[in-house]
């Protein structure tokens, strides 16, 4: 690979750099405006990265062959309002041209969650990809995940690829899918206690009953005793789970007040916990929770196989590995990220948590940029 100096936006906890230092590139500019991710980029590469980027000027950051960035998603999440370019968080992505067209850089390569790719009906997607094609470059956009990687975690991105002067940009390659070991053996400290562990416990002794009516969708306590309000003004998709539910507490009304009653000081204290979301498919016969990973979410207790990890999220929903009762170290999470185990992780971990949940997956991003750099760079 040829030696080449990339500028890092957005940066994080140092995503895009790891992947980048690996294919020759040098760092001589990164910016981000959280002071904690500036702490763990600086404690890795030597270098800290400037805080607010609408405070700096273009001519000041240093020339550069590559531009990169994990420009701020909330504006585009699915999980927000999804205002996009309306959000000021949105219009952080002009931040980005602004540099590009002073700049002029050989090779871009930005990302962002996939729902980006229909927010306000397209506009979003049409606006930033005309708004580098004005800038002189020929865009494209891919969605990688890193379970194509072998990385057992489906974690769809967007990817935008840009090279300036080209007529079009081909799509990378099909990575080599090699499986890849997250698991810390002989994990201490991490142990799911309290009310949590009873929550599960309290569920293992439904999933029986849950089982014999054949129920697919979220089982929500709070819906078994809506028997009585007129349902008409409810949206279809309201409506429909308030039925579900109706229909799953009448099936055996018994077995339920029993077993509210029994555990009502436990539901009653999160509305999580009044929440179930099984997404393994058919519950076996002696199925128990702590059989699966469990990721605690607004919309329930998420319930999935434990050969596949949820879904690392920028907010603090670190996943629990119910065949060992615990939740997931930081170290496991980076590796989710690719992040190699001699990556420092911030010392407090929810920090070390949201950042990772925030972060782009490394090995994805040196996917696409080993691409780029083979067949476009100058």
């Amino acid at each position: 690979m040829p030696p080449f100096k990339f500028v890092d936006l957005f940066c994080g906890i140092g995503g895009f750099h790891v992947a980048l230092k690996r294919l020759g590139g040098e760092c001589v500019f990164a910016s981000d405006i959280d002071e904690k991710c500036q702490d763990v980029y600086a404690a890795n590469f030597g270098m800290r990265p400037v805080g607010d980027i609408t405070a700096v000027r273009a001519e000041d950051v240093p020339a550069h062959d590559v531009l990169c960035g994990g420009f701020p998603c909330q504006g585009f999440s699915n999980a927000g309002h999804r205002l996009g370019l309306l959000d000021y968080r949105g219009t952080l992505f002009y931040e980005i041209a602004r540099i590009v067209e002073h700049h002029k850089p050989g090779i871009l390569l930005l990302e962002n969650v996939k729902h980006i790719l229909t927010i306000q009906d397209g506009e979003v997607l049409r606006t930033i990809m005309e708004t580098f094609r004005n800038l002189g470059y020929a865009m494209k956009t891919v969605t990688m995940s890193p379970d194509e990687f072998g990385i057992p975690q489906n974690r769809q991105r967007v990817y935008f690829m840009g090279v300036r002067g080209a007529e079009d940009v081909a799509a990378p390659p099909a990575p080599v899918n090699a499986p890849v070991e997250i698991l810390q053996r002989g994990v201490q400290g991490f142990g799911v206690k309290g009310d949590v562990r009873e929550a599960f416990d309290a569920w293992t002794e439904a999933l029986p009953v849950i089982r014999e009516a054949g129920v697919k969708h979220p089982v929500l306590i709070d819906l078994f005793y809506n028997t009585e309000e007129d349902l008409s003004a409810y949206p279809a998709w309201e409506r429909k789970y308030i039925e579900q539910n109706r229909a799953l507490y009448a099936r055996n009304p018994e077995f339920w007040d029993e077993w509210v009653a029994r555990h009502c000081d436990i539901l009653e204290k999160r509305a999580v916990y009044r929440k179930l979301e099984w997404q393994v498919g058919e519950i076996a016969d002696g199925d128990t929770m702590w059989n699966h990973f469990i990721q605690l979410r607004q919309s329930g207790m998420r319930v999935k196989k434990a050969t596949f990890f949820p879904t690392l999220v920028a907010m603090v929903q670190t996943p629990i590995y119910g065949p060992e009762k615990r939740f997931l170290t930081p170290r496991e999470c980076a590796r989710l990220q690719s992040f190699p185990d001699e990556h420092s992780l911030h010392a407090k971990n929810p920090t070390a948590y949201k950042q990772l949940g925030n972060s782009v997956n490394v090995n994805v991003v040196e996917h696409i940029m080993q691409h780029l750099i083979t067949n476009y760079m100058q």
